[in-house]
């Protein structure tokens, strides 16, 4: 799911773009509670894919 979103990002599309089947919404949902929660204790906002981008991507 990871994969898929930064794909839609680098496409300069919404992360949630295309995540339509109620499986893909509930592990997108998951996904994103996570980083929002990390991003919470290190002191930034939600919906910080930009952030998520730097962290995660190799």
């Amino acid at each position: 799911m990871l994969e898929r979103i930064m794909a839609n990002r680098d496409k300069g599309r919404k992360a949630d773009y295309g995540i339509l089947s109620n499986t893909d919404k509930k592990i997108y949902s998951q996904l994103k509670g996570a980083i929002d929660s990390i991003h919470e204790e290190i002191g930034h906002g939600e919906d910080r894919w930009d952030l998520a981008e730097r962290y995660l991507r190799i």
